[in-house]
């Protein structure tokens, strides 16, 4: 089976080089590597991958909107699987389950049995109509929600990535509600 790691290059401290160079280094032709360029990016690039190559293991190099994204494209076809590589802020999938260290194994994400995981759909009603899609883990409103978008925010700041991002958001969401 064919394996697409889909890297976030935004996620938790921006591009994780050494990831990308050690997954190049495993010189295997049922490897590829894509690297998202925007929001929605990963959902687009699975969902065209699998209508037209069939089924393959996608590998979600970031955090949980990564892991999100790729669920989203795989969903309704067979033979598609999801693999995470946490390198995102949370990471909150990830922290549900053992070791972390088993989800930073490449050869593992790889090479291991595929095992079946919940899916979650949710339609939701905004400004712009209803939008629906899938989460793996959990699905959060108000606050979390809140933090979450000014986090992203925070990461556009100069010296502001990762963990102190969040961290800042948390205080400034408190404070505004």
């Amino acid at each position: 089976m064919k394996t697409v790691f889909i890297v976030n290059p935004c996620a938790g401290q921006g591009v994780d080089e050494a990831l990308i160079e050690k997954i190049q280094g495993l010189s295997d032709e049922n490897i590829e590597i894509y690297i998202t360029r925007s929001p929605g990016d990963a959902t687009e690039y699975v969902r065209s991958f699998c209508t037209s190559c069939g089924g393959a293991r996608f590998i979600a190099c970031g955090g949980d909107g990564t892991l999100n994204e790729v669920l989203n494209g795989v969903i309704g076809f067979e033979n598609a699987e999801v693999g995470v590589l946490p390198s995102g802020t949370g990471n909150d999938f990830c922290r549900n389950f053992d070791s972390r260290a088993l989800y930073e194994d490449i050869s593992a994400q790889i090479n291991g049995k595929s095992m079946k995981c919940d899916a979650i759909k949710y339609t939701a009603e905004t400004e712009n109509g209803n939008v629906s899609g899938y989460c793996a883990n959990m699905f959060n409103i108000g606050f979390d929600c809140n933090v979450a978008a000014m986090t992203a925010e925070m990461k556009k700041k100069p010296f502001i990535s990762g963990s102190l991002a969040y961290l800042i958001s948390i205080f400034v969401t408190l404070i505004k509600k």
